[in-house]
């Protein structure tokens, strides 16, 4: 009887023994020591996660408003980002069909096409005897157009034309486009010295626009752009450059015409005073001339 109490109070406690070795190790299990080695759990290290989580969040937040712009068609490309970007865009090309379309329906149009906004001076168009609702039309069946020429297509026969103005187009009459002159600097310092050289068939193609302004003598009549430059020869070179672009232009020019703009050459930068459209015409007579130098880089 002593011998089976002896048995039974052993098995007592070898079983409190094993279950408070189990308890230990499940404590251990749910709750280890943290590693002296192990930074990446440490104070320092939920605090700088917590810091970054806000800047995470505020660059999703931005992404996604951009793509929300996108959609909405507000997004930063569509923004006109002043006159450089307005001349960019004039020159997309479009395919055409006005058939007795009002005028400002015609330039709505247009201006959705580019994101552009256009603004009618109704004030100068009666001046011409033209509103906003003369019918236009104008019918292009096989060559897109770029929006330049459409403008002119359109606006010319009624007596009009268009300003840039600020980022935005503005219709007006032709005589005020044509009176309104601003001030215009060019990098010229890679062409002057070589416009002396330059054969006259290099040009290319650049006839002036009909001259409202008569020249004041027969002596005074400009030559023709190959027989300008054959003239030009000899000359220092900034007057050289300055012929070429007053005999390829429409100007009109104060020097021949007693009335508008001027040009002059300083330190490789070429001056000019003028209106928009002369001042267009001058740009691309300028990259003519540097096509004209790289051919001939080319073929040396």
């Amino acid at each position: 009887m002593s011998a089976r109490r002896a048995h039974s109070k052993n098995q007592l406690v070898a079983g409190m023994l094993g279950l408070g070795v189990v308890l230990w190790l499940s404590a251990a299990g749910a709750a280890p020591a943290p590693s002296t080695g192990d930074r990446s759990s440490g104070p320092a290290q939920t605090k700088q996660r917590n810091r970054s989580e806000p800047k995470q969040n505020q660059s999703a937040k931005r992404q996604a408003k951009a793509r929300k712009s996108q959609r909405d068609g507000n997004a930063l490309s569509d923004l006109v980002r002043g006159p450089d970007d307005v001349e960019a865009r004039l020159q997309r090309r479009l395919a055409v069909q006005f058939l007795e379309t009002p005028l400002e329906d015609c330039l709505n149009w247009i201006s959705e096409e580019l994101k552009l906004d256009i603004l009618i001076d109704r004030a100068a168009l009666a001046e011409e005897g033209v509103t906003a609702d003369t019918p236009v039309t104008l019918e292009i069946r096989y060559t897109r157009l770029t929006v330049a020429t459409i403008l002119d297509l359109i606006l010319k026969p009624l007596g009009l034309s268009y300003l840039i103005d600020d980022g935005f187009l503005r219709v007006t009459t032709a005589v005020e486009c044509e009176e309104a002159e601003q001030l215009r600097v060019y990098d010229c310092s890679d062409l002057i010295g070589f416009a002396t050289m330059l054969p006259p068939a290099s040009l290319g193609p650049c006839a002036p626009a009909h001259r409202k302004v008569q020249p004041k003598s027969k002596a005074e009549k400009k030559p023709a752009p190959a027989e300008a430059v054959r003239r030009s020869r000899g000359g220092d070179p900034a007057s050289t450059l300055v012929r070429i672009v007053q005999n390829t232009t429409s100007g009109p020019w104060l020097d021949f015409d007693g009335v508008g703009g001027s040009v002059l050459v300083y330190d490789g930068l070429l001056i000019v005073w003028q209106n928009q459209k002369c001042q267009r015409e001058i740009a691309e007579l300028l990259e003519q001339i540097r096509e004209a130098k790289c051919a001939r880089r080319k073929g040396e």
